[in-house]
């Protein structure tokens, strides 16, 4: 350690001896063995001279740190000071350095050393390394280790800006690494703040020259912060994101406060508002404002301030300048009073859920509020404050529809067209779901009742629209809406979710009377005295047809619109009381005068009737008059025949006029609509009675309203006096029938005129003349087409078209709806005997015969399955009748009346249906139980009545659930009492059928139209006398002419098969065969039952007929089973009668049809025999 020491061996001389040399050094010399002696030298000894390596200092630190001293040394001050005087202290500079009574502390060793030499000399305190060996001697020396944020706070910050740019950095990058997370892992709250506010005050960011404190700076990520002042962009050596938690520490800005967020804005609303980095710095600006909750008083200014920019809406532009928005595109606009881009409002479900709905609130006011962005979004706590509107009302919606109706007045194109009715639909949409309390008070049913006054409710692409008063929302199908535009409209189908804001809005659920007068009396004010035009002609036929209709299908309805104006015959409308209908043609042709003006033909109308069964439906003020009460015309013979009654010439036109050849071809000549045909046989019944006066001379008196206005001699060679139950007729005599040429010409106008306008003169004249001739006659009815004997019925032909389907019918017009149909072809249709049109009538339907007449293509939307498809019917109303398939399988509808409300009938009538159900049962089950053929039958009836009397599509459960408990005990009791049957059946014997009862099931049908609503019809079919059931002897001709027709079917597979082709229509071809031979069979013995049999196409529904008789083919049942079971009738799919429709799964194989050839021809071969029919049997059937 450099310490002085003396060697005796440099003191030379006998004469000195150790004693002397021992007491000359003794102030002087040490024991180092003692501390006390090193502690009194290092006080005398100029420690600054001295330099100690670091081994020295090691030595010295671990010597006072051992446990050698004295412990009351160890504590005295002259210790502790000498060690301090020692240059044996580590300091963090790097070098070593006596710490006397300067400040001192030990440095955490997280701090960064290098480097820091120079600042410690300028610093007032001495900052030691940390020994973790001498931990004990720097506790007694009184060197604590110092709190690392406190050094930075006392000792580092405060000569911060004296470091070189080096150095700062390590300093950051320490506190940045391990100051951090340590205080923010173990500090105190206190002491957090503390560093906290330290760093804030800390200028370490060097800015052009000098150093700046962080809270000058702001992040670039924050592009709304460069709009403030005195704010420096953060340089790029603190932008990484290691940075980013000391920065935000340190006071970086992050974010403005509310005072910077108003100025921002104020800021934006000064720059250019189209362009890209204004509508960037908006959309920065809201996302900060609504990061977190703010003060409502903020939200207020911030909402005042037009900084937003509008953007631009998928409107046409064409529209754009007809309905203008609210705000300009490329403006500026405040939050304040405007509405976001989309909105959304919640509709209940049910009482527990509730439908989210969502509206695009542009589309529903631009034109009445200015619309935010699409990218604006605002939390829905605060839109109040902002006075934001989230979602459209129902007055901005109804004066925006006001706006978009008007700029349809404009010259557009379609494409805007269709546009804009889009719009409206969206605008109906969202007014459905508005207020509805219709208080006076409310402002949004205020705004929507003002819509009733202008034409708000567009269709068509918006190629047409209409007041709401005007649209009707169920047109009857057989009222062709167009032609009432514009004076009534009907709405669209695909418009009628809306139909309950209609409503509200005015329109007419149904078409009134009123209603049609008032287009008729709109006809008038728009035409005037003048002809009416094409189009106008059809408005007015269709107005007077529903008219007309309306008042026919609901007379509760009453018309009371005065005055009422008609169309007459030039095509005026004309007041309807002054108006004279034609219900005398020849009284018509004879006055001519111009002072009466004739209602026009109802034809036009497409009313058949003529016009004097429709007119009193009106009401009498405004009804037309009949031409017949106000001109009458009498004859009287000046000049009578010679011969009197015994005249030759009157007697034969007498003898022919009334003659059944005559008036049968006249009525096979008329070629009325159904329901026209009782007309016309009152008509044929009236020529048939009438009275023929033959006369020379003839005066004619007319009156006019009483009075006597024209008299004098006839010159036409026929008149005639028609009343309204009977007639006459007035013939010129002469001396050969049929008469001169101007006779029979003006006799056939005559008897067109009494029997049907649409019969041919020319035909009329030829039967006149060749009824007295047999050739001649046959040809004309070969020519005509028109039988020979008219007597037959023609069993080919179909049912009556519009006559009522019989009970026991019904049930084979009620099938699987997806059948398509083929022209020809017979189906049951509903049609309405009530008031159909009515709004709140109860309907009563009966289903009738119609006829398909062609199936009409859609183009547009192609039918996936036959359920779609459309039909073009004939009801024999007239005209045809466009209805979908599923139209055409629907059960009768009926009602009880309303005053029948006695309990007890009601529950009486229960019980006698089902006492009369119960009996039927028995009877029915007894008859196919208790016989042989029957046993194959009787799961099959059983079920079918189980189906029948099913609770769960019953209208009384009541009564079917007894009904059902009943046929269940009675079929357990009879399969009992008739097992042996099923024993006889096997042995092969036919003894017990013939003792048993001759009873047996035809039909049962739910009579639906009774008043006993469940009552069972079930027919009880004859005994062996034919009494019980009344039926008839059969028609051997008819019946061979059947099986001559399924032998030529025979005929025809026999051709089919030898080609192999066409195989499926082999076995259709033989299924007609063996169903026509059936058909020959029943005709056999009940020719009565033609009319229902010849329509059957299913073979087992023939098969009960089958039964009426006991000396059927026995072979018959067994042939049937076997063809039903192959399933072979291709054509099934084309039968309205097939109830139990599905579609076929047979493979049409050659065995197959060889299979179904054979039993077809055993089948007909069988009813050969039956019939007896001998091959020379003359056909003349078969000729006709």
């Amino acid at each position: 350690m450099n310490l002085p020491s003396l060697d005796p061996g440099l003191i030379g001389g006998d004469d000195i001896l150790s004693q002397d040399i021992l007491n000359l050094t003794r102030p002087l010399l040490l024991d180092a063995s003692k501390a006390e002696d090193i502690l009194h030298m290092f006080s005398i000894y100029n420690s600054k001279a001295t330099n100690f390596d670091v081994e020295d200092c090691e030595t010295l630190l671990h010597y006072f740190q051992s446990q050698s001293i004295q412990p009351t040394l160890r504590k005295s001050q002259q210790f502790l000071q000498t060690i301090k005087n020692l240059p044996i202290f580590e300091t963090v500079n790097g070098d070593y350095q006596p710490l006397g009574n300067s400040v001192s502390a030990i440095l955490d060793d997280s701090i960064p050393f290098k480097n820091v030499g120079n600042w410690m000399q300028k610093s007032n305190c001495i900052l030691l390394v940390e020994k973790t060996a001498f931990k004990e001697l720097y506790r007694l020396l009184g060197l604590m280790k110092k709190n690392t944020v406190l050094v930075y706070i006392d000792h580092i910050f405060p000569h911060f800006h004296d470091f070189e740019p080096e150095l700062r950095l390590s300093h950051l990058i320490c506190i940045r690494d391990t100051v951090l997370p340590m205080v923010s892992s173990f500090a105190t709250e206190m002491t957090r703040k503390l560093f906290s506010m330290e760093l804030k005050r800390l200028p370490f960011i060097e800015y052009k020259d000098r150093l700046m404190c962080a809270k000058m700076f702001y992040n670039p990520d924050n592009s709304l912060l460069c709009l403030l002042q005195n704010l420096y962009e953060l340089p790029e050596v603190y932008i990484h994101k290691d940075w980013k938690v000391f920065l935000a520490l340190a006071g970086l800005r992050l974010s403005p406060t509310e005072v910077e967020f108003l100025e921002i804005a104020q800021k934006i609303a000064t720059m250019e508002c189209n362009t890209q980095k204004t509508s960037d710095l908006c959309k920065c600006l809201l996302e900060h404002v609504f990061d977190q909750e703010r003060d409502s008083y903020f939200y207020q200014k911030l909402s005042e301030i037009k900084f937003i920019p509008t953007e631009p809406l998928e409107i046409p532009k064409s529209i754009m300048d007809i309905c203008q928005l609210k705000v300009e595109t490329g403006s500026l606009i405040k939050l304040c009073n405007s509405m976001l881009h989309e909105g959304i409002r919640f509709c209940e479900e049910d009482k527990f859920r509730k439908r989210p709905q969502t509206f695009q609130n542009w589309v529903l006011g631009w034109s009445y509020v200015p619309i935010l962005p699409s990218w604006v979004s605002i939390p829905d706590e605060v839109r109040d404050y902002c006075g934001v509107i989230s979602l459209s009302s129902a007055l901005i919606a109804s004066r925006h529809c006001v706006a978009v109706i008007d700029a349809m007045d404009q010259e557009v194109e379609d494409t805007d067209l269709s546009f804009l009715q889009k719009v409206m639909t969206h605008v109906y949409e969202f007014l459905i779901g508005c207020c509805n309390c219709n208080n006076r008070q409310c402002e949004n049913c205020r705004e929507i009742n003002n819509l009733r006054r202008i034409e708000s409710i567009v269709m068509n692409d918006g190629a047409n629209k209409a007041k709401p008063n005007k649209v009707i929302l169920n047109f009857a199908t057989e009222i062709d809406s167009d032609t009432l535009q514009p004076y009534a409209y009907a709405r669209p189908r695909d418009m009628s979710t809306y139909d309950e804001l209609f409503l509200r809005l005015g329109a007419h659920k149904y078409p009134k009377p009123d209603l049609y007068g008032k287009i008729l009396n709109d006809l008038r004010s728009d035409c005037g005295n003048a002809v009416m035009q094409t189009n106008q002609k059809q408005t007015a036929s269709s107005a007077v047809y529903g008219l007309l209709m309306c008042l026919l299908l609901n007379p509760a309805k009453k018309l009371n619109i005065r005055p009422l104006f008609l169309p007459n015959e030039k095509a005026v409308m004309f007041p309807a009381a002054e108006l004279v209908v034609k219900d005398n043609e020849i009284l018509a042709k004879k006055y001519r005068r111009n002072d009466l003006s004739f209602l026009c033909k109802l034809s036009s109308c497409n009313l058949y009737r003529h016009p004097k069964e429709y007119i009193n439906l009106l009401p009498s003020d405004c009804r037309p008059m009949m031409l017949s009460h106000i001109v009458h015309e009498d004859f009287i013979v000046t000049e009578e025949c010679e011969s009197g009654d015994k005249c030759s010439f009157m007697n034969e036109y007498k003898t022919n006029l009334q003659s059944d050849a005559f008036l049968k071809c006249l009525e096979k000549m008329a070629t009325v609509p159904f329901h026209l045909k009782d007309e016309l046989k009152m008509n044929i019944t009236k020529l048939r009675e009438c009275d023929i006066k033959c006369f020379n001379t003839l005066t004619c008196r007319l009156h006019v309203r009483g009075k006597l206005v024209e008299e004098n001699e006839t010159t036409k060679p026929v008149q005639t006096d028609n009343l309204k139950t009977s007639c006459r007729i007035y013939l010129r005599h002469s001396d050969e029938y049929p008469g001169p040429p101007d006779t029979v010409i003006c006799l056939t106008d005559v008897i067109r005129s009494l029997v049907y306008d649409s019969i041919d003169t020319g035909k009329i004249e030829k039967l006149l003349r060749y009824i007295q001739e047999e050739d001649r006659m046959n040809d004309f009815l070969a020519e005509e087409d028109i039988h020979h004997n008219l007597d037959e019925s023609d069993l080919m032909m179909g049912p009556r078209l519009g006559e009522p389907i019989p009970k026991s019918e019904v049930r084979s017009f009620m099938g699987d709806p997806d059948v398509r149909y083929m022209p020809k072809e017979f189906a049951g249709y509903l049609i309405n005997k009530a008031a159909a049109l009515a709004e709140d009538a109860k309907v009563e339907q009966v289903m009738v015969y119609a006829q398909v007449v062609r199936e009409n293509r859609r183009t547009v939307i192609p039918p996936k399955s036959h359920l779609f498809r459309e039909y073009l019917i004939d009801t024999g109303l007239g005209y045809n009748i466009t209805v979908h398939a599923i139209d055409l399988y629907q059960e009768q509808q009926t009602h009880n009346s309303d005053d029948d409300d006695d309990i007890d009938q009601f529950h009486n009538e229960q019980e006698d249906t089902i006492a009369n159900a119960s009996e039927a049962i028995t009877t029915m089950l007894e008859t196919v139980f208790s016989v042989t053929y029957g046993v194959h039958l009787r799961d099959s009836l059983v079920k079918r009545l189980l189906d029948k009397w099913d609770a769960t599509i019953a209208k009384d459960g009541y009564v079917a659930q007894e009904v059902t408990r009943y046929l269940e005990k009675e079929a357990t009791r009879l399969q009992n009492h008739y097992h042996h049957i099923v024993e006889q059946l096997r042995k092969g014997t036919n003894q017990h059928f013939k003792h048993t009862s001759s009873f047996n099931i035809v039909h049962v049908c739910h009579d639906r139209n009774s008043d006993n609503r469940f009552a069972i019809n079930a027919m009880v079919l004859l005994s062996d006398q034919k009494q019980a059931a009344g039926l008839v002897d059969g028609d051997k001709n008819v019946a061979t002419k059947w099986y001559k027709r399924a032998r030529e079917d025979l005929n025809c597979v026999k051709i089919l098969m030898k080609h192999s082709k066409h195989l499926e229509w082999v076995c259709s071809v033989s299924y007609e065969a063996s169903r026509k031979a059936i058909i020959a069979s029943i005709l056999s013995f009940d020719h009565q039952t033609h009319e229902n049999i010849t329509n059957l196409r299913s073979i087992n529904s023939l098969m009960k007929y089958i039964f009426q008789n006991r000396d059927y083919p026995r072979q018959l049942p067994h042939l049937v089973d076997k063809l039903t079971k192959l399933d072979v009738d291709y054509v099934h799919n084309f039968d309205p009668s097939n109830y139990k429709y599905k579609p076929s799964q047979t493979v049409y194989t050659l065995d197959v049809c060889e299979d179904v050839v054979h039993i077809s021809n055993t089948l007909v071969d069988a009813v050969e025999d039956y019939l007896e029919i001998d091959e020379h049997h003359d056909t003349h059937s078969d000729n006709e």
